[in-house]
């Protein structure tokens, strides 16, 4: 026989309030009750709470997962009802990076017309949603991930190599993992108070067209491409995590703002389907 949550706690309340009801009626008025005994209550007491605490961030856990997994199938379609684009490819028109580091050198790059394929394939290490905020927290990792469009790159690598480049350009990203911690607000509508990002890529594998101009050196720089790329995107994160915050952000925002601190959770807990929403996210 099983138990529903609201069960369970009034079983585990009724069995401490006999504990404690056994042993003041057996206790002498003048004679203190023994430590050991009250550390067992205590102890009782709090089993019971850790026990429902973590049964109920599975359950909270659980259902984001849930909502996280419904996003997933829809991003080949998108979902028109809440303005969003298919996400599987998912693309953009440019992304411009300028750089000038000391350990890398200084390297201009534009890449144009991207195009990024299976990233509804990601895989759900980690979910926890608290009510404590609200705040969400998801670790996911994508296998493999295939990007192509146009780059455009020139500069100096290092004080040595002169980089020069255009063209078509293809690669595969190999254990791509991000990280996404958010605190959720409520002011004339939600938005996200705080927003943490971070990513890493293990491999990538890259094949530019015309680089170097597509001489014998060009094929031995996109090797080294390759091996330096996840040490370099480690350098020079901080200074394109703030722009793809920002980007994130403000799209996240314009979608959310409209909805009541009662909506979202009635959505996060699976409660809502998108299109049950429409008239939330339109004034």
């Amino acid at each position: 026989m099983s138990l529903g949550p609201g069960a369970t706690r009034r079983t585990l309340a009724l069995a401490i309030c006999i504990v404690l009801e056994v042993v003041v009626v057996h206790a002498s008025p003048a004679e203190p009750l023994p430590s050991t005994l009250l550390n067992g209550i205590g102890n009782v007491a709090n089993s019971a709470t850790n026990f429902l605490d973590s049964a109920a961030s599975k359950g909270l856990e659980f259902k984001l997962r849930r909502f996280l997994e419904k996003f997933r199938a829809r991003m080949r379609n998108g979902i028109p009802e809440l303005g969003i684009p298919p996400l599987e490819p998912f693309t953009l028109d440019e992304i411009d990076i300028d750089t000038d580091n000391p350990e890398i050198g200084k390297v201009h790059l534009v890449i144009e017309d991207l195009e990024l394929r299976k990233l509804s394939t990601f895989l759900i290490d980690r979910a926890k949603l608290s009510l404590i905020g609200p705040t969400i927290a998801i670790n996911i990792s994508i296998p493999e991930i295939y990007a192509s469009g146009l780059y455009n790159i020139s500069g100096v690598l290092g004080d040595t190599y002169q980089l020069r480049g255009e063209g078509p350009f293809q690669a595969t990203i190999r254990d791509f993992r991000a990280y996404v911690n958010t605190m959720l607000g409520y002011s004339r509508g939600m938005y996200m108070k705080s927003f943490v990002l971070d990513f890493s890529l293990r491999a990538i594998k890259i094949h530019l067209e015309n680089f170097m101009g597509g001489l014998d050196v060009g094929k031995i720089m996109s090797k080294v491409f390759e091996e330096l790329t996840p040490e370099a995107l480690d350098i020079i994160k901080p200074d394109i995590l703030p722009i793809i915050q920002n980007y994130v952000s403000s799209h996240v925002n314009e979608t959310i703002h409209h909805l009541t601190m009662r909506d979202l959770f009635h959505i996060l807990l699976g409660e809502y389907e998108f299109g049950d929403i429409m008239h939330l996210l339109i004034p």
